[in-house]
């Protein structure tokens, strides 16, 4: 199934799921151009691919690659705050196209049921949830009275960072062809990078990770443990961005609306408080948030003791998710979906309701 030869319905379809016009790679060709030239070009095309699943190698020209760094952030202080884009050429993307296409009929067989991501049929909510649910318990579940805590990591550039004779044992180990693992392992060693070339191993991104404690862990342990993991952050699931986290209480929870042009894009709620005082800081408030969310930002209270910030689920006074609170949520947001003209949007949460 995987090492047969290619079909001209193969190398067409890989080659028509592309994007017409998308940054071109260093030959400086858009897909565009094949695909109107498909009947002029098909024959060379499909020979090039045949050729390579023959020897198992192509022109090392064909995989060399533009890397264009697109900024994460409208300010950039440090290079990890770019992301890497890698610009193929046309003729390779075709071949790893068909080679993804014949692997990804397989996907669910191969990949774990606890990885929720990049696998047709299942969703990365899945995982969010199920992490939401283990902090939530940590804090509040009586079996969690002992000493336990929580570690969240984030894995830096986790797909970049994958040694290459890690990925060759682990395709040989689950049992691959050897034709196969030829063919993979050409396309990932032959690339050549314009701008720089690098290969190493995984590497924890410290900045995003964090760890939760259950509130009896004593605070030399916790201390020690942060030591020695690395980790200097406390908390499950992070704290809410002003402008896009919706921690504003109006009918439905929603991010803040600024009131003129904003100097702070990245803003953080912890930063609204006055500095060494558990007190909302009025005056910042009045020159960044439009009038009307300053009064109900006014009438969130706030607590005197010194402790992290933890989610809260809206729906329910005790701040506590309920099955019966997530129905009513989901059946308001349905009837809402209805009422407009985004069928789309109706039939994903028809879907994630029936699943």
């Amino acid at each position: 199934m995987l090492t047969r030869r290619v079909t001209e319905a193969e190398v067409r379809d890989a080659l028509f799921m592309m994007h017409t016009e998308k940054a071109h790679g260093p030959d400086g060709m858009v897909a565009l151009l094949f695909q109107r030239s498909w009947h002029i070009v098909k024959e060379n095309i499909i020979t090039m691919v045949n050729n390579f699943l023959t020897s198992g190698t192509f022109d090392e020209r064909l995989n060399v690659t533009n890397i264009c760094l697109m900024p994460k952030t409208k300010r950039l202080t440090k290079m990890t705050e770019l992301r890497p884009i890698s610009l193929c050429n046309v003729g390779y993307k075709i071949i790893s196209k068909v080679l993804c296409q014949r692997l990804k009929v397989l996907l669910a067989r191969l990949i774990s049921e606890t990885q929720s991501a990049f696998v047709p049929g299942r969703l990365i909510s899945d995982n969010i949830l199920i992490a939401q649910e283990m902090f939530h318990g940590l804090r509040t579940n009586k079996s969690c009275k002992g000493k336990f805590m929580a570690v969240k990591t984030d894995m830096s550039k986790a797909y970049d960072r994958v040694e290459w004779p890690f990925i060759e044992e682990l395709m040989r180990k689950m049992g691959f062809a050897e034709q196969w693992i030829t063919w993979m392992m050409w396309c990932i060693t032959s690339v050549k990078y314009k701008e720089y070339e690098a290969a190493s191993g995984q590497q924890i991104n410290f900045a995003k990770s964090s760890i939760q404690f259950r509130h009896i862990v004593d605070a030399g342990v916790k201390a020690e443990i942060h030591h020695i993991l690395g980790i200097e952050k406390i908390g499950g699931m992070g704290t809410y961005l002003v402008w896009d986290d919706p921690w504003i209480p109006a009918s439905r929870p929603r991010s803040a609306k600024g009131n003129r042009i904003n100097f702070y894009p990245y803003l953080w709620v912890r930063d609204l408080m006055t500095p060494g005082r558990p007190t909302l800081n009025l005056p910042l408030f009045n020159q960044l948030f439009d009038s009307r969310d300053v009064s109900l930002i006014m009438g969130i209270p706030t607590s005197h003791l010194d402790k992290p910030d933890y989610m809260g689920w809206f729906y329910t006074k005790t701040g506590r998710y309920t099955v019966k609170s997530g129905m009513y949520f989901c059946g308001r947001t349905l009837t809402q979906l209805r009422s407009t003209d985004r069928p789309t949007m109706y039939e994903m949460w028809h879907g994630c309701g029936n699943d």
